[in-house]
């Protein structure tokens, strides 16, 4: 299936080069630069970092006739956990950008593809783009593969509706075409490299280091004048103000709920990406804790309500809110120690808040921040 339209017109020149960048937590691959875009010139294999990281994916390396130059095949999980800092998935707009620098969907994959090791037709391969595209095939969870000789998929970082947008080049066709694939799938991997300006290498929020606080849910100035403060748009009635800092331990956060009645009342939920990998799904690593008659938390799945307590053993949130008329709350102070959601000062991390009736109102800071999507959400650093 094609999706997102036809191609550009085709330019005939295409300044690119092949280096190698200094080695970076002892990854150091071939490269290629394609009008703005810095490429592995090869697909992801574990031995390209030393030590090699502990990844289940599988490669054709069992079938001793297949070169390791066609890589290994991850599942998206596995891919966004492999990629070594300085690096990213590329998303589909970034890969859209390599497309039309050689003429769009129609034909770029000819431009993409490599002149050897595919399957006869090979239609319209040149490789012009010096990508290099190798037909490794693809697989599935259970280690099953097809399409080696005439497939190539890539991982993008876009996900629609569960599913992942999977760039795809065909032995048979000079086109490419986009398949909507299930992250459990195994494709192959081309990470690209940051900019400078790329959001993945910036952070949005500096949270200030402050003095301790008392968590009783009592909103004391003195107490929170040195914290960063945040709003959180909620249409139709008062912005929810929070306060947020660290003590050097503990993540200090109190929500200004400005709760007008029982029947309207908020939840606070903080969420938290540890391992900053900024992925579009959610990860084994991703905090959820949301505070309401009771104390919820949950590590790698959204909404989890299995765990709630009135006290939460290692973690502060206070107060709860009462049942029946009395039920209604202004304000909720938090405090979470970092050893519990694993975060260090210095260490950019995901982060973001939400306020919800846990019905139909979820609204979130930043603004555009999805709950189930951390890459939407900010990044954050410990002062």
């Amino acid at each position: 299936m094609k999706v997102l339209g036809k191609g550009y017109g085709f330019i005939l020149v295409i300044l690119l080069s092949v280096t190698a960048f200094s080695a970076l937590d002892g990854f150091n691959p071939e490269t290629i630069l394609i009008g703005k875009q810095v490429w592995m010139l090869k697909n992801y294999h574990p031995s390209m970092i030393s030590p090699a990281p502990k990844v289940k994916g599988v490669s054709y390396l069992f079938r001793s006739n297949i070169d390791p130059k066609y890589g290994t095949l991850l599942t998206y999980e596995e891919a966004v956990a492999a990629c070594p800092e300085g690096w990213h998935l590329p998303t589909m707009a970034e890969w859209n950008e390599l497309f039309a620098l050689y003429g769009g969907l129609d034909i770029a994959g000819g431009h993409l593809k490599t002149v050897d090791f595919w399957k006869a037709p090979n239609t319209g391969a040149d490789n012009l783009s010096g990508f290099s595209a190798l037909p490794a095939g693809g697989g599935n969870d259970t280690n099953r593969f097809d399409g080696f000789d005439w497939s190539a998929h890539f991982w993008s970082d876009t996900l629609q509706d569960g599913k992942v947008f999977v760039p795809t080049l065909m032995h048979d066709s000079a086109a490419v075409f986009v398949l909507e694939l299930p992250p459990k799938m195994r494709a192959s991997v081309r990470y690209l490299k940051d900019t400078e300006t790329a959001k993945e290498n910036g952070v949005d929020l500096t949270i200030p280091l402050g003095i301790g606080i008392n968590p009783d849910g009592k909103m004391d100035l003195m107490e929170w004048e040195d914290a960063l403060q945040l709003e959180i748009v909620v249409p139709g009635r008062k912005n929810v103000n929070v306060f947020v800092k660290h003590d050097g331990n503990c993540l200090c956060l109190c929500f200004q709920l400005f709760n007008p009645s029982v029947r309207s009342v908020l939840f606070p939920e903080v969420l938290i990406d540890p391992g900053y990998n900024r992925s579009a799904i959610w990860m084994t690593d991703d905090w959820w804790l949301h505070v309401s008659g009771s104390d919820c938390e949950s590590i790698g799945k959204l909404n989890d309500y299995n765990d709630c307590a009135l006290i939460q053993e290692d973690w502060i949130a206070e107060p709860n809110y009462p049942t029946g008329a009395a039920g209604n709350v202004e304000l909720i102070e938090m405090m979470i120690p970092f050893s519990k959601i694993g975060l260090t000062i210095g260490a950019p991390f995901g982060f973001s808040l939400f306020v919800t009736n846990t019905v139909n109102l979820w609204k979130g800071w930043p603004e555009t921040a999805k709950e189930e999507m951390p890459s939407s959400w900010a990044s954050a650093i410990l002062e």
